[in-house]
């Protein structure tokens, strides 16, 4: 195997993992965050710190401290938010200027994808039940008010725009359609 194929693989399962991460899959956000900044260590790439992602660290630190008492995983939690933007940042920073563009486009439409579907999944459960403005969460369960279920779509909105706007492909100018719709 090729160090290329190899790399490109673990590109790909990062990806993925942020792709499962942004839509909350089965309400676990940070396992699939940890576990892209996990794939990216695992991938043979050095990580790269710099003063803000200490800086990010040490406050989740903090807070994971202050939240001792609610056990190891509401501990962990705190360090997905370091994690995504250590993926973010060396995904970027161990690639060309062009490369380093196509994957931060990736990443955000991944993204993108990902919190949209989840408020799709979420919309299409509650379709018939008369909640009003609060909707339950197809993963959690919990309910959710409006503005924090429409914020799941803002990401995807904005690119339809930008699709609409200026397309590259007509696939893109569909998918947008179908995003406003």
């Amino acid at each position: 195997m090729t160090k290329r194929y190899y790399q490109n693989a673990m590109s790909l399962i990062i990806i993925a993992l942020l792709f499962l991460a942004a839509m909350n899959f089965d309400a676990k956000f940070f396992y699939f965050a940890l576990g892209a900044a996990g794939v990216c260590v695992l991938s043979g790439n050095k990580i790269k710190l710099n003063k803000t992602a200490i800086g990010y660290f040490a406050f989740s630190f903090l807070l994971a401290l202050y939240s001792f008492s609610g056990g190891v995983k509401v501990m962990l939690r705190f360090f997905a938010y370091v994690a995504l933007y250590l993926v973010g940042y060396n995904f970027v920073f161990f690639n060309s200027q062009k490369k380093a563009e196509e994957q931060g486009y990736l990443v955000l439409v991944v993204i993108a994808l990902g919190s949209y579907l989840h408020f799709l999944l979420n919309y299409i459960i509650n379709a018939n039940e008369g909640t009003g403005r609060n909707t339950i969460d197809i993963w959690s369960k919990e309910v959710w008010n409006a503005t924090g279920q429409a914020a799941l779509a803002c990401l995807m909105i904005g690119l339809a725009v930008a699709w609409i706007l200026r397309p590259k492909r007509k696939i893109l100018r569909l998918i947008s359609v179908f995003a406003f719709l």
